[in-house]
């Protein structure tokens, strides 16, 4: 059997159409874990704001708002939070989460 690979994403998952208020860290794995189809679109998303798409770097910020406190209960030395607060930092941290969530979901 193939192992078919999903094509790499070039346009925003819908889940930035109308993000809402910002999440912090632990709410975000919440949501990723409890809802797969936003899991997915996540990964996707992360992704793209990798390749340094503007508008997906932005709905990742308009999404996941890490706060400093949450970053530090993991272990983030206070010196470093605020990179780890940017977008592709705390994309990277919980993508791994939500492409969990995403292969439980197709298996």
């Amino acid at each position: 059997m193939a192992n078919k690979k999903k094509p790499k994403p070039t346009e925003l998952p819908g889940i930035c159409s109308n993000p809402g208020h910002p999440l912090g860290l632990w709410d975000f794995i919440t949501k990723l874990q409890s809802d797969k189809s936003f899991a997915a679109d996540f990964v996707d998303l992360v992704k793209l704001a990798n390749n340094n798409d503007q508008g997906a770097i932005d709905c990742v910020n308009a999404l996941l708002a890490p706060r400093p406190d949450e970053l530090t209960g993991l272990g983030v030395p206070l010196s470093q939070v605020d990179s780890f607060r940017k977008c592709t930092e705390s994309g990277l941290l919980v993508a791994a989460i939500a492409r969990q969530g995403a292969e439980k979901s197709r298996k």
